[in-house]
């Protein structure tokens, strides 16, 4: 892995208007991607994954808005940039698998027909056979049979239309792939095969990616590096090993004593109390104060900025670690 920044993300904050409130979604949120890097991006459900990944690709629509932040891809501005000419950049420099997106085929065109639309929109080359031959290079990459390019989304598995989606998404080689739950709605055996499909590819394709699930057990045995994320704001940020084998701030903490396990001893788990604060209103200290047992004073008081704790990268937001 390349310890050049391919995308980095300063301060953002993105949130949603209802009515006159707003909801800060995603709150002071920074971290680095490098090249070749493979991040997990958890969290509890609700706590702005999602929505900290349509800001960062600038794909938030109304009634959702980006307040503040700098987004950087190849030390370009994404923020700054011309609608015309990030449209131009979408699928070519970055693409994204959301939530559910094997629904988001068109039931009414065949798998060939979408992807062909797509290539040919967003390539300089508007060469049929160049399409047609790249279309069978990404099919062969997913392990999809070339048969499946004419059938229907409704005649497919579920799961062979999620493996159609990262296709797609890999159609122009993009140097940053974003997965938003890629996996949800798909049951167990077949969210393994998918991710381990992904995984494959990763190492094959080389480009770097970032993985958004709740599945914090997941992301410690596929990716790099772990970004955890708690009421709209990243928390701690590691390598995924470190992480897992010593984790700093208290809701790591609390997640990871969650987990069961399906091969050590039988032990008591223990959930979280409480719920996460209201994103609606304001937050001046610590926002995970109120479910923390390590919380002190300064904690309602005082924002947790970012504390190194190694020369590596690794940072948590948490006093505890303050000098």
């Amino acid at each position: 892995m390349s310890k050049e920044p391919l995308l980095e993300v300063k301060n953002l904050n993105a949130g949603y208007y209802k009515g006159k409130k707003f909801y800060h979604a995603v709150r002071n949120c920074s971290f680095v991607l490098y090249r070749n890097d493979f991040l997990g991006l958890a969290g509890e459900s609700g706590c702005g994954k999602s929505t900290l990944a349509l800001a960062m690709l600038r794909l938030l629509k109304a009634p959702g808005k980006i307040l503040s932040g700098e987004i950087y891809l190849e030390k370009l501005n994404l923020l700054e940039l011309p609608d015309e000419e990030l449209r131009k950049r979408r699928w070519r420099d970055f693409s994204l698998v959301t939530q559910s997106s094997m629904n988001s085929l068109n039931p009414v065109l065949k798998i060939k027909d979408q992807m062909l639309d797509v290539y040919l929109e967003h390539s300089t080359d508007k060469s049929r056979e160049r399409a047609n031959q790249r279309l069978f290079e990404v099919m062969k990459l997913v392990n999809v049979d070339l048969k499946f390019l004419d059938s229907y989304p409704h005649q497919l598995s579920g799961g062979m239309r999620q493996r159609i989606v990262i296709a797609m998404a890999l159609l122009f080689s993009p140097k940053l792939v974003v997965l938003d739950e890629p996996t949800t709605a798909l049951d167990v055996v077949v969210q393994r095969s998918i991710i381990e499909q992904f995984q494959e590819l990763f190492h094959k394709v080389m480009f770097s990616a970032i993985l958004i699930t709740h599945d914090i057990s997941l992301l410690f045995e596929i990716t790099k590096h772990i970004a955890i994320m708690y009421a709209g704001d990243i928390v701690e940020y590691g390598e995924s090993g470190e992480v897992l084998e010593d984790p700093k701030h208290p809701y790591t903490k609390a997640l990871l004593q969650a987990i069961p396990s399906i091969s050590g001893e039988l032990k008591e788990y223990k959930s979280i109390p409480g719920r996460p604060p209201d994103l609606s209103k304001p937050i001046v200290g610590c926002s995970y104060f109120d479910r923390c047992d390590y919380a002190f004073e300064k904690c309602q008081d005082v924002y947790p900025g970012a504390i190194r704790l190694s020369e590596n990268g690794r940072w948590v937001k948490c006093h505890l670690y303050s000098k």
